[in-house]
């Protein structure tokens, strides 16, 4: 059984090591999480596991991301009422999918009005740092898209996705989107950083 009540929760959360891991608190991301502590508990270690009230997820709708150019992601990700913000970062896709390009569609998308007050502050376009990008990034787990990255401020955002949501294009798919990637590149090129060491943690969002 899972160590916590969980209730009133939209969100699970679980951890494995100093890794966070979300699913969405449904009969499906319950057994996950069960199954992801029965592993923990085998190795020895004791599992952490917490709920969170933040459904925020269904607020991403579709977009893509390129990792075509080496050391840079660009790409654009629609949001629920703020409608689409590009993206800038160094770094790369982890090896399975690495030099590749992908677009996703949203599964679980609600158009939620309350996602403005809630995404009000965020930059477009956003620039920073990938964390992780990958269509497997757990042995433990299924999998599924996951897009981690951490803003030229030092805020952490991560968006994870049900398996099948995304998909590697072909290069005629590719091309489709190439006058977009290109034109952000030029855009932003020398403007995004790695965030400072010296810079304050600040505030996780899981969509």
């Amino acid at each position: 059984m899972l160590p916590i009540n969980v209730d009133d929760a939209t969100i699970l959360a679980y951890f494995y090591g100093s890794v966070k891991y979300i699913v969405p608190l449904t009969k499906e991301g319950k057994e996950k999480a069960e199954r992801v502590n029965e592993l923990v508990r085998s190795q020895g270690e004791r599992p952490r596991v917490m709920a969170e009230k933040f459904g925020g997820y269904r607020w991403v709708k579709d977009g893509y991301l390129d990792n075509r150019t080496l050391g840079v992601v660009v790409g654009a990700i629609t949001f629920a009422s703020l409608g689409p913000i590009e993206f800038y970062l160094n770094g790369d896709f982890k090896p399975d999918i690495a030099g590749r390009i992908f677009s996703f569609k949203n599964s679980q998308f609600s158009d939620d009005p309350s996602a403005a007050s809630r995404l009000l502050d965020m930059a477009n376009p956003q620039l920073g740092t990938v964390s992780s990008i990958s269509f497997d990034p757990h042995p433990l787990l299924a999998p599924h898209p996951y897009i981690e990255w951490f803003s030229l401020n030092g805020d952490h955002y991560r968006i994870e996705l049900q398996e099948g949501d995304a998909r590697l294009l072909d290069s005629t798919e590719a091309a489709s989107y190439e006058a977009q990637s290109q034109r952000i590149r030029e855009a932003c090129a020398g403007r995004s950083v790695s965030p400072q060491e010296d810079i304050p943690p600040a505030d996780q969002e899981w969509f």
